[in-house]
């Protein structure tokens, strides 16, 4: 071999090993740089609106600001709430069938805020109780986020939930 295919084939080793190298410090420095958003996933579609939000903890963060929007540029802002843990339920903001972005930046002990988030997006698809007539003929024993639903030939008598439902009068009525 010459010499100046030696050194090409050195250069090259060595260009291959900084590129290693830099790929790696690049990965490293947006792991730490930036929470990764957990849930909801990109692009997931929830069948409900109490939407769980979940994300990573950053170090040095106090607390986090969380901020939903139906337009990616966050200029439609539906939700926007300091938060001290890494989790956060809304029950209150969301509606069916609509698609919503997410974002999150830590907050610091001095009161100054991080960067945000890459934002995430995600759905919440039709409800799918169009169509029926629900009565709550007793408050009390109405639960959060418990939703019971059997057909009316699979009813147990004795089982009293509160709740009475049927296909609504206006619409066709087809099984449940």
């Amino acid at each position: 071999m010459t010499l100046n295919v030696v050194l090409k084939r050195k250069f090259l080793l060595c260009l291959l090993q900084y590129k290693k190298y830099l790929f790696s410090f690049i990965l490293l420095f947006n792991t730490l740089a930036f929470a990764n958003l957990i849930r909801p996933d990109h692009g997931e579609e929830l069948n409900s609106i109490h939407v769980f939000f979940e994300w990573e903890q950053q170090p040095d963060a106090m607390g986090y600001n969380l901020q939903a929007s139906t337009r990616q540029s966050f200029n439609n802002i539906i939700l926007d709430v300091d938060e001290l843990t890494t989790v956060y339920i809304d029950k209150d903001n969301f509606s069916w069938d609509d698609n919503y972005h997410w974002r999150v930046r830590p907050i610091y002990n001095d009161g100054s805020s991080g960067s945000w988030t890459e934002s995430s997006e995600f759905s919440i698809r039709e409800t799918m109780l169009l169509g029926l007539d629900i009565n709550i003929y007793n408050d009390a024993l109405i639960e959060d986020d418990t939703v019971l639903i059997e057909e009316e030939d699979d009813i147990d008598p004795t089982l009293d939930v509160g709740v009475e439902i049927k296909p609504n009068d206006s619409e066709d009525k087809e099984d449940i």
